[in-house]
């Protein structure tokens, strides 16, 4: 199934679409007005997730779980989207670039 919706932001306008591929992944791709794809968030599996960033999540925030991925590609970088769960500690919202360096840690 997929949705295209326009969005109408700061004099510019973008469109975006969103599809399923498979089970469980989700795909939201952003357009110019021009046909230029913006940026991919795409779902991913935690094995598909870069070693590197694997490691560092797991070096940093041994004791949690990752849940609900995404991987977002623009023109000139990838970035790494993840919440860590944990029964016992604050859930966390974390952004990482694809050399595992943490840019964003968000309590959820």
């Amino acid at each position: 199934m997929y949705k295209i919706n326009q969005e109408k932001c700061c004099f510019l306008t973008q469109f975006f679409v969103d599809f399923e591929l498979g089970r469980y992944k989700d795909h939201e791709i952003r357009y110019n007005t021009e046909g230029k794809i913006l940026n991919h968030k795409e779902e991913i599996s935690k094995r598909e997730l870069p070693k590197v960033v694997y490691n560092s999540i797991k070096r940093n925030f041994n004791s949690y779980y990752l849940d609900d991925l995404h991987r977002i590609t623009d023109s000139e970088k990838v970035i790494y989207t993840i919440e860590l769960n944990s029964l016992i500690q604050q859930d966390w919202d974390l952004i990482t670039d694809s050399n595992g360096n943490i840019l964003s840690k968000t309590a959820n």
